[in-house]
């Protein structure tokens, strides 16, 4: 009987310890100094207000550089590849309440910043689309998104995104016109309307519409002389040139006429000679100024085809005569009528 009472006490006292001294231990939570916390943010490059997402990039990236297989015999990488790991850990358990800060602080810290959360913006699912999208179904993205465009720079990136298909585009800037017209677009914003259109009817409704914001051929040409055209021209050369042909016809001065015509390219390509014939009625209406028509007889002078300059001088000289019988002969109807 005093056996088993003597062994009851010892196996009492033993749970007694258990529950008193050794549980008490183990749940105990780590405890680290202010100086150690403040010490591993310093290791890691980092400031205290970090989120954990920046406290493991830094660990990540410092851990590659001091990495003991890339600095093979290095002591002080080695060193420092250790401090990396136990800075983090300092920082993990200080941070998710498993090891507790022992100190003072003159000031609190503030609170880790949360991550900010961007919010994708239509435009970004927008190109997603076109990108991942084949050519049919390119139309029918740019219509469920044209209600999220609120200007005319929003249609343009709209209509003007990806040009696998032309045809489709111009028939989509063609039906959708009237809305793009309804935002009031720039001079500048037309402009770059007409690098998408190579049809005359769009081209036309695009000077119209220039015209009724009272912007004449010159303030078009501005845009024109400030933006890339080099990608316009390489991509549809002759919709390029009838563009600008029609603000030939358009021009209402000998300088934007030059203006217009330079723009068409390289002054030494035959091309670039054909076109500025073809417009060459409207120039010889214009208004004569002298230094204008030197600069124009000089540009003449710089062409390859010595010829063919011969015969736009002679039907320009022969253009001019005309209109000036032209309004000579109204002049003397007019005087009849009277």
């Amino acid at each position: 009987m005093c056996f088993f009472v003597k062994k009851f006490a010892s196996i009492l006292a033993a749970l007694l310890m258990f529950f008193c001294i050794a549980l008490p231990m183990a749940s105990a939570k780590k405890a680290y100094t202010l100086a150690q916390l403040q010490e591993s943010y310093r290791v890691l490059g980092i400031s205290e207000t970090s989120t954990m997402d920046e406290v493991q990039r830094a660990k990540r990236t410092l851990m590659v550089k001091w990495q003991p297989e890339i600095n093979a015999g290095s002591s002080a990488a080695e060193e420092a590849f250790k401090g990396v790991s136990e800075a983090f850990y300092i920082i993990k358990e200080v941070r998710d309440g498993s090891a507790v800060v022992v100190g003072t602080r003159a000031t609190p810290p503030p609170p880790p910043r949360a991550e900010p959360k961007t919010k994708e913006t239509w435009i970004s699912k927008f190109t997603k689309e076109m990108d991942r999208s084949s050519v049919r179904d390119l139309t029918k993205i740019r219509s469920r998104y044209l209600s999220q465009g609120r200007t005319a720079t929003d249609f343009l990136l709209i209509a003007g995104y990806d040009t696998r298909d032309p045809i489709a585009q111009e028939y989509f800037i063609h039906r959708h016109f009237d809305y793009f017209s309804s935002l009031k677009p720039s001079v500048g914003e037309c402009a770059r309307m007409a690098a998408f259109s190579s049809s005359d009817s769009l081209q036309d409704r695009i000077l119209l519409l220039s015209k009724k914001m009272g912007a004449g051929s010159g303030e078009i040409l501005s845009v024109l002389e400030n933006v890339k055209v080099a990608s316009w021209q390489k991509r549809d050369q002759a919709g390029f040139h009838r563009f600008l042909g029609k603000v030939m016809d358009r021009s209402t001065t000998q300088s934007d006429f030059l203006r217009a015509a330079k723009l068409l390219g390289d002054g030494s390509n035959p091309e670039v000679l054909r076109l500025v014939d073809e417009h060459l009625e409207a120039y010889s209406h214009l208004a004569v100024d002298p230094a204008l028509e030197s600069e124009f007889q000089e540009w003449l002078a710089t062409k390859d085809s010595p010829a063919y300059v011969g015969v736009v001088r002679d039907r320009l000289k022969s253009l001019r005569i005309s209109f000036l019988r032209d309004m000579e002969n109204c002049a003397k109807a007019y005087g009849a009528f009277r």
